[in-house]
C-alpha cells in the first residue's frame, strides 16, 4: 500500500460513530425475511451496533433483531456476515441510542468493579497509627 508523505496519520479517523466496547453477552438473534431465530453471543456492541456470533452458517443480509440480556430487544441492519458471526448497525431512535449508551456504560462498570476487590485496611476508629 503506498502512502502520501503528505498526509498526517494523526488526521485519519475512526470511521465508527461510537466506541465499541468488548463485552461478551448472550442472547438471541431472528432475522424475520427467513423467519430463522437462534442463540448467539455478542461479542463486541457499541450504542451504534454489535458483532454477534451464532450457530447459522451465514446470516442472511436484511434486517435482523436482537435480544440482548439486559440491554432488551434492538432492531438492525446486517452490515457484513462471515460463518457464525456477522456485523449490524442499530436502527433506533437517538432516545434509544442514548439510554442504550447509558446500558452500555452501567455494565462495564459493573464488570469492571466485580474484578476488583472492595476491601481497603483501615485502622479502627479511635486507635493512634503514631503509635
Amino acid at each position: 500500500m503506498q502512502v502520501d508523505d503528505d498526509l498526517n496519520v494523526g488526521e485519519l479517523q475512526e470511521r465508527r460513530q461510537f466506541r465499541r466496547v468488548k463485552q461478551t453477552l448472550s442472547g438471541r438473534v431472528y432475522f424475520p425475511a427467513t423467519a430463522e431465530e437462534a442463540v448467539c453471543t455478542i461479542e463486541g456492541i457499541s450504542a451504534g451496533g454489535a458483532l454477534v456470533c451464532c450457530a447459522l452458517s451465514r446470516p442472511a443480509a436484511g434486517q435482523v433483531i436482537l435480544y440482548a440480556g439486559n440491554l432488551g430487544r434492538i432492531e438492525g441492519q446486517v452490515e457484513s456476515a462471515a460463518d457464525n458471526a456477522f456485523t449490524m448497525s442499530f436502527s433506533c431512535s437517538r432516545k434509544r441510542r442514548d439510554r442504550l449508551a447509558d446500558q452500555l456504560t452501567v455494565e462495564l462498570n459493573r464488570q469492571l468493579l466485580n474484578g476488583h476487590d472492595h476491601c481497603v485496611n483501615r485502622a479502627p476508629q479511635g486507635s493512634d497509627s503514631d503509635g
